[in-house]
């Protein structure tokens, strides 16, 4: 006891050190929050729920995320807990409409917060009744969204033979009525009936240029079809861009009919139908492209 107390700077100072080691103990560390911005890319029309990608945030404790505003309204939702964007409103993904939806993310790692902006670029799909490609479209290739037909907005003349009055007195062959086909039919036509071209249906066809392009052709009755079944969304895109209904009559397809020697496919865009037809009749002509 009295070596003790011969040492009292000693004790004291061993007691201060276990006092501040004590409090170094108790003391937590402060928390962190570390954010980048997210951009990324997906196709218009997707599904609702439908994942668009996980916004990127790091810190020492447990993060949670939230939107606080976003542009268009509604079109976003986010994984509180991984910060996980969805499709929220499938109808906002609109190329036409919307090329881009942004958002303001906030990430909170218990009171300390921080902001990122997340940028959806929305890519352009092609889409049945779009005005693009000189025309209207009104079919997709169901395997490849990139490859599909448009019919011109507009007639390409009221009334016109399908052969060429001064042309041969034989009959073309090898026509075919099936999808996909029209543009094969027009080159065996202007082939077999020759110049000059803009006196009969499948030289009009050919010479029409609606968007820059040179490749349209008289449609197969297979083809017409088609257009007949997309008629409505045909003429609400072509009226409002300019240009005029398929009328609800007759017009002239690129194919022969099979079995006789003269007879032509006309199509009715009133019944859906075909019907057999002299080559001397003075009918529309309406042309399709692919793309």
């Amino acid at each position: 006891m009295k070596k003790f107390m011969k040492n009292p700077r000693l004790a004291a100072t061993v007691l201060l050190v276990a006092i501040v080691s004590c409090k170094k103990e108790d003391i937590k560390p402060e928390n962190t929050v570390s954010v980048q911005n997210y951009t990324s890319t997906i196709n218009e029309n997707p599904t609702t729920g439908q994942s668009i990608g996980t916004v990127q945030a790091t810190g020492n404790g447990t993060l949670s995320y939230s939107i606080t505003t976003q542009t268009p309204t509604a079109a976003l939702t986010i994984n509180a807990a991984t910060g996980e964007l969805a499709v929220a409103n499938t109808t906002l993904f609109n190329y036409e409409i919307n090329p881009v939806i942004t958002a303001t993310i906030e990430v909170n790692n218990s009171g300390t917060i921080k902001n990122l902006t997340a940028t959806i670029n929305v890519a352009d799909v092609n889409e049945i009744g779009e005005y693009k490609f000189g025309g209207v479209i009104f079919w997709i290739d169901p395997t490849d969204n990139t490859n599909g037909m448009v019919c011109a907005i507009v007639n390409q003349i009221s009334g016109i033979r399908w052969d060429n009055p001064n042309g041969p007195t034989t009959a073309v062959s090898g026509t075919s009525e099936n999808f996909g086909t029209g543009s094969n039919n027009t080159n065996l036509i202007i082939a077999h009936e020759g110049a000059i071209e803009t006196s009969y249906a499948a030289g009009v066809a050919r010479a029409y240029n609606g968007g820059g392009f040179n490749d349209w052709f008289l449609p197969s009755s297979g083809e017409m079809l088609e257009m007949f079944n997309k008629k409505t969304v045909i003429n609400a895109t072509a009226v409002a861009n300019g240009g005029v209904n398929i009328i609800a009559d007759y017009y002239w397809s690129s194919t022969r009919q099979p079995n006789t020697l003269q007879s032509v496919y006309l199509f009715s865009f009133s019944s859906g139908n075909v019907n057999g037809g002299l080559p001397v009749n003075l009918v529309p002509v309406r042309a399709v492209r692919t793309f």
